[in-house]
């Protein structure tokens, strides 16, 4: 994903015009050189010739570029920190589009158990109306009964092929290429982080925020640069001029004169006092927006963390008691129907329910994933 996203792409491209721009605002200012040729031959014609050659070369004064430097790359870095935002947001992103592919896949799979329990079940409700045992009800009961696990298991292949072909399109896999998706989150850990703790890591780690405070400097170096606009630009000058007659002398005199001055241009009416209006409201917009984001980390923080502390109760519950209750219910049905002492039903019944517990364990362990996912976004970092 991070080298196939187009949209990670395109913001990188952000990144290379700004070094652009970098790079421009080290290059020293251009000299000029002027030619002028003056001749009275169309008004008094008294052989009267001159010519000047003058190069004028600006200074740029060690403060403007230094400051100029500065704004340009605290915009590079801005921008270096806005784009790990967005690869930041494209990961969780993907992410969440696994987890979500996982458990479904999960359920899928539960699902197709189910199915073929109920399907034992319906032949032996079938033999046991047969029989007389039973009656058509309980037949069509169960008969009802595959025909919704087979609309959910369309339902549940369908998403997760619409959620592998979202994985596909976010990573720049082609639509047509196998993928395959292997769970490796069997173990998980309860994260023990207060949230103060949580808080300090998110702050210190956040991109968006570090983006944030990254805009005010750069909003500080564009004042110091546009307070600059005040002070007078200085250049140099020199030249050549010659001065010479062409008639009554019968060969032209010449005289070469060297000019060497110095060119200032006063600020007196532009003063860059709008850039510097515009800085200063960008500047008041980012102290805005950073303490604005200051409070929605926190509130993410703690939403997060309640949500994961929730979804960890319950898988912990379902590891725990329910999965172990389910598989030893069924063992012992087993057993039982083994030995003759339960029907066959409740013996299929009872693997049923161990399915559905299995369902609702995969269940458990998506949402504990997405809580843990939603919680490294919050903190801007991955969790050990």
């Amino acid at each position: 994903m991070r080298a196939n996203n187009l949209d990670l792409q395109a913001a990188r491209q952000r990144l290379t015009q700004a070094e652009g721009r970098l790079q421009q605002s080290a290059l020293r200012p251009n000299p000029t050189l002027d030619y002028q040729f003056l001749s009275d031959k169309f008004t008094g014609n008294n052989g009267d010739r001159e010519e000047e050659f003058t190069l004028n070369q600006p200074f740029d004064f060690g403060r403007k570029r230094r400051l100029r430097l500065a704004a340009a790359q605290a915009e590079v870095e801005r921008i270096r920190l806005e784009i790990a935002v967005i690869e930041r947001d494209k990961f969780n992103e993907l992410e969440t589009l696994l987890a979500q592919a996982l458990q479904e896949a999960a359920q899928l799979f539960a699902s197709e158990r189910i199915y073929e329990l109920n399907e034992a079940m319906r032949a032996a409700t079938e033999l046991r109306v047969n029989v007389g045992d039973a009656s058509r009800y309980e037949a069509n009961q169960t008969a009802a009964e595959l025909l919704r696990l087979q609309a959910e298991m369309i339902r549940s292949a369908s998403k997760l092929d619409g959620l592998l072909l979202q994985i596909k399109t976010l990573a720049g896999i082609p639509g047509d290429e196998a993928l395959t998706l292997r769970d490796d989150f069997n173990d998980f850990k309860n994260v023990t982080y207060s949230f103060a703790d949580a808080v300090q890591m998110a702050f210190a780690a956040r991109p968006d925020l570090l983006a944030a405070k990254q805009a005010e400097r750069e909003a500080t170096a564009k004042i110091n640069l546009a307070q600059t606009g005040k002070l007078p630009d200085m250049g140099a000058i020199f030249g050549y001029k010659r001065t010479f007659t062409v008639s009554p002398a019968p060969l032209p005199a010449t005289d070469w004169q060297v000019k060497a001055g110095v060119s200032i241009t006063l600020p007196l009416f532009n003063r860059q006092q709008g850039l510097l209006q515009e800085a200063s409201a960008a500047l008041a917009e980012a102290r805005l927006h950073r303490a604005s984001l200051e409070q929605l980390i926190r509130r993410d923080v703690l939403t997060a963390m309640q949500h994961l502390q929730q979804a960890a109760r319950n898988l912990t519950l379902h590891e725990e008691k329910i999965l172990p209750l389910a598989q030893e219910n069924a063992r012992m049905a087993k057993l039982g129907f083994d030995m003759g002492e339960i029907r066959m039903l409740d013996y299929i019944n009872e693997q049923r329910r161990l399915a559905e517990a299995q369902t609702s364990a995969a269940q458990a362990k998506g949402e504990w994933l997405q809580a843990r996912i939603e919680l490294e976004r919050a903190i801007g970092k991955r969790l050990p």
